[in-house]
């Protein structure tokens, strides 16, 4: 049997490369075609996209042919579409086309990879679909654990914050900086790195906030986790909303990857469901903790020692249970198996 991936150059990032190349170890028995054209010439029995526009592209030698579809479904486009166009009008008429195409799509794929539950059910109350057997739940991530992360010299002795990304709004990196600088006014040992590729805008925050201790620096992604390493805590709040409810953001995968204790929020519900950080959790809710209860709350945590014997065995249980290669390569295996019989 054949599978055809379409991959076209704008949708391949580190974190979309991680996420196809784990679909492809899957594909274990098939001749697996990989191409950044859509031109489907070959005789193919499955057909692979990352995203649902994807789709609309792929041309076939066979029209009559039936091809079984596969889909990575990253976020709810049409929300992140009204969302990053300010809900304007404008916004909405556009959130509506890219609706239709979505629903187009989602009926379409014979197997659907949602990055949560959360995801799936979102779905399924929007358009009243029932997915029942094809749908597999596999989340964002693209780094294994690094044990020797937890071995950094004075890592958790330092009192020292990260925030790795964009500086949006919606990724609530001024609620980020205000709860640092109020930490900083408590213990003024306190550091915050902003790495991002955003340098003006950083400084612009810097100088908005008065804030002190904190710089600006951009390392390129492939040694991006070397730097993480080197912090005891990084920001990852997100407000209370449907994108971030059904989001499955990478950035906590990197942080515990390197080791990082993750300040977050309690809306995104697959991290709910599956992420379990015991005592070592300073999780959040911005809707009703102030930013000074938040700081205040880590500070205190602040007081505590580190066992890294036990923090890096409960980082290590996540990564056996949720950021797992083998369990999800196992979940899409048993559904080509299935699929094996029907094409």
């Amino acid at each position: 049997m054949r599978a055809f991936f379409y991959l076209p150059e704008s949708a391949m990032n580190e974190a979309t490369e991680y996420y196809t190349n784990l679909i492809i170890k899957a594909f274990e028995g098939y001749e697996v075609i990989i191409s950044q054209e859509p031109f489907i010439e070959e005789d193919v029995d499955v057909i692979v996209t990352i995203r649902v526009a994807d789709q609309n592209e792929l041309k076939y030698q066979n029209k009559h042919k039936k091809y079984f579809f596969v889909n990575w479904f990253q976020g709810i486009g049409p929300e992140e579409y009204e969302l990053l166009h300010n809900y304007t009008l404008r916004s909405k008429l556009g959130k509506a086309y890219l609706s239709y195409f979505e629903k187009k799509g989602l009926k379409k794929t014979d197997l659907c990879l949602f990055v949560s539950k959360e995801m799936e059910r979102f779905y399924k109350k929007k358009y009243d679909l029932k997915f029942e057997n094809k749908s597999l739940i596999i989340p964002c991530y693209n780094k294994a654990l690094d044990e020797a992360s937890f071995l950094v010299e004075k890592k958790y002795e330092n009192f020292s914050f990260v925030y790795a990304g964009a500086l949006y709004g919606w990724q609530c990196i001024e609620e980020s900086v205000q709860i640092f600088k109020k930490v900083y006014e408590f213990d003024q040992s306190a550091t915050l790195t902003l790495l991002t590729g955003q340098k003006r805008e950083a400084e612009e925050l810097i100088k908005k906030y008065d804030l002190k201790n904190v710089t600006v620096g951009f390392v390129k992604l492939e040694k991006l986790q070397d730097e993480l390493m080197k912090y005891k805590y990084g920001f990852l709040l997100r407000k209370d909303d449907p994108i971030n409810n059904v989001a499955t953001p990478t950035k906590m995968n990197s942080y515990l990857a390197a080791g990082i204790i993750p300040i977050y929020t309690d809306v995104v519900k697959d991290f709910e469901e599956h992420i379990n950080l015991g005592d070592y959790s300073l999780k959040y809710r911005i809707e009703e903790d102030t930013l000074l209860e938040i700081a205040n709350k880590i500070i205190t945590f602040n007081t505590k020692s580190i066992n890294v014997e036990e923090i890096k065995r409960i980082y290590k249980e996540n990564f056996d249970k949720y950021y797992s290669d083998h369990k999800y390569i196992k979940l899409i295996q048993d559904k080509l198996m299935i699929l094996s019989n029907k094409v």
